[in-house]
């Protein structure tokens, strides 16, 4: 599924235009058969008009682009993939997370973060944790990341109204997974502008999105490998948004009960756990 595809330059046309989100919304309601909530549409409305500013700086010409893409099997979609030859002739596919978060704070589970979104607290994955989980989900799945010829796969987020001056996502505790996924702040528009031109600058993204869109849809000879592993009691499935900030938090609650020798009644049942991770999730505590 894909909601919106189209030139780099349809794309700027359409959100300089506004009729992005119309497009998008049309496209929404023809495959699920309900309207989008509001939300969503105005981060739609607000992310478009920020990725197009860094499209056009990154003088992209040539091409591709998905909005809302469908992972296989999920009810997971990926903001934004571009297409295009790497300024090294390589062939690439670059992921982008688009975050709205303004306001972040540290959070006492491991490899999460506290945000504010629409005046409510929420637990959720440092976003290179969720883009990864995207990252190796699309590997995992979609066998032109996997054989040759193989489009190599690049991930990373854009939190446009973020600010490092916080320093909460850019702390020493996830540096490491930045250096794979990197997360780009609004300072760093030039930054993620250069990071996209020397994946995609020589173009010819009609090529290498067919290449994309035909590839068959299987489970990679990895995942089934990691199936075997798992039969075998390895935990090494990818977890996606949610199932990070509950696997986290599960984890980080067993690790310092253990460490203690009793058991955490405050943190399993209580604000930390109720609120934070079940909220919004499909799960019940």
């Amino acid at each position: 599924m894909k909601l919106y595809t189209g030139s780099v330059h349809d794309f700027i046309k359409d959100t300089m235009e506004n009729t992005l989100p119309d497009k998008l919304v049309k496209a929404y309601v023809e495959y699920f058969s309900r309207q989008p909530n509001r939300s969503e549409v105005m981060s739609w409305v607000n992310s478009s008009q920020f990725l197009k500013n860094v499209l056009q700086i990154a003088n992209l010409k040539d091409n591709m682009m998905i909005l809302e893409y469908g992972l296989p099997y999920s009810s997971q979609r990926i903001d934004c993939m571009l297409f295009g030859k790497g300024t090294d002739g390589s062939d690439n596919t670059v992921v982008i997370e688009l975050k709205q978060w303004s306001r972040v704070e540290p959070c006492d589970v491991e490899n999460n973060v506290l945000v504010y979104v629409g005046g409510a607290e929420r637990m959720e994955p440092h976003p290179s944790y969720q883009v990864a989980g995207y990252h190796y989900y699309l590997k995992d799945f979609v066998s032109v990341f996997n054989d040759e010829p193989k489009l190599e796969l690049w991930s990373c987020c854009y939190c446009h109204n973020y600010s490092k001056s916080t320093n909460v996502l850019f702390s020493a505790n996830f540096a490491s997974i930045q250096r794979e996924f990197p997360v780009f702040a609004k300072e760093d528009f030039s930054l993620l502008a250069e990071y996209l031109k020397q994946r995609l600058a020589e173009g010819r993204g009609l090529e290498l999105f067919n290449r994309f869109s035909q590839s068959p849809i299987r489970p990679s000879k990895k995942l089934i490998e990691h199936a075997r592993e798992m039969l075998a009691r390895q935990r090494v499935f990818n977890l996606l948004e949610t199932q990070i900030t509950a696997f986290n938090t599960i984890m980080d609650r067993a690790a310092k009960c253990a460490k203690s020798g009793k058991k955490d009644y405050d943190h399993c049942q209580g604000r930390s756990w109720n609120r934070k991770v079940c909220h919004g999730s499909k799960y019940s505590c």
